[in-house]
C-alpha cells in the first residue's frame, strides 16, 4: 500500500529522518509520542478506468502533517518533506510511483497545546500490485 511505502521512504530520507527518526504515524500521534513527528492519512483513492476496465493505476490523496513544539521547526520539517517528495517518480520502497505532486500546504492550529502543525496534501499516482 502506498501509505506504508511513503512512511518507509520518509524514514529512509536523511533530511527528514534527521528531524524525526522513525516517528511517522498513521492518523494521529500516539499517546506519549514525541515530536517532531509526521502523521499520514489517505483521504481517498481513484482507480483509473479504461474502455477495457479498471487498470492498476491508482491516484491516492495522502495528507502529511508535520508536528513540532516550535513553529519554525514544523516549517523546516515540512520543507524537508517537500524537498524529498518534489517531482518524485519511480520506485518508492517497492511501489511504482508514476507521478507525485503537492496539491495543498497550509499552517493549522492544533487542539493539543504547545504543538504546531504544517499540513501537506499530495496526489500520488502509482501502480497497484
Amino acid at each position: 500500500m502506498i501509505e506504508q511505502a511513503l512512511r518507509k521512504y520518509l524514514i529512509a530520507a536523511p533530511a527528514v529522518a534527521g528531524f524525526i527518526g522513525e516517528r511517522v504515524y498513521p492518523l494521529v500521534i500516539p499517546q506519549g509520542g514525541k515530536t517532531p513527528c509526521i502523521t499520514y492519512q489517505r483521504s481517498g483513492s481513484n482507480r483509473h478506468k479504461t474502455t477495457c476496465g479498471t487498470n492498476r493505476l491508482v491516484g491516492a490523496r495522502v495528507k502529511l502533517d508535520c508536528y513540532s513544539k516550535t513553529y519554525i521547526q514544523a516549517q523546516d520539517l515540512a520543507a524537508a518533506v517537500w524537498q524529498e517528495l518534489r517531482d518524485f517518480s519511480g520506485d518508492m520502497q517497492g511501489v511504482e510511483v508514476n507521478d507525485l505532486s503537492l496539491e495543498l500546504d497550509l499552517d493549522l492550529s492544533d487542539m493539543e497545546p504547545g504543538l504546531y502543525r504544517q499540513s501537506q496534501t499530495y496526489l500520488i499516482w502509482y501502480y497497484e500490485s
